[in-house]
């Protein structure tokens, strides 16, 4: 529009195609989840699939656009400051009503090897 300040779009270009697809919000976060990261420096050299989503809506209408998704035989990769979290399984265990000393006092640990 004439008298607006220009705006800055980020790109993505592929190896494939002599156009460039603008990087909207949903397209980019959604291409930065999958690849692992939201730096776009990273996504050099990694595939993604394009595809015509008709469910894309833009001001409460529907009226289709171009959605990403990673490539069926990539698994989508896990972010690079996310660390796997180990959940420790409940166990039941059985804890004596009393200790086998005679005086109710804890065991004598001095010879045990630990």
């Amino acid at each position: 529009m004439e008298g607006e300040p220009e705006k800055l779009r980020w790109v993505l270009y592929f190896d494939e195609a002599e156009k460039g697809l603008v990087l909207n919000s949903t397209n980019a976060q959604i291409i930065g989840q999958f690849l692992g990261s939201e730096e776009t420096d990273t996504w050099t050299g990694k595939k993604v699939v394009l595809y015509d989503d008709p469910s894309v809506a833009f001001g409460h209408k529907l009226v289709g656009g171009i959605r990403a998704r990673a490539p069926r035989n990539q698994p989508a990769t896990p972010p690079a400051a996310a660390k796997p979290v180990f959940k420790p399984q409940p166990q039941q265990t059985a804890l004596p009503t009393a200790f086998p000393e005679s005086d109710g006092g804890p065991p004598d640990d001095s010879s045990m090897p630990f």
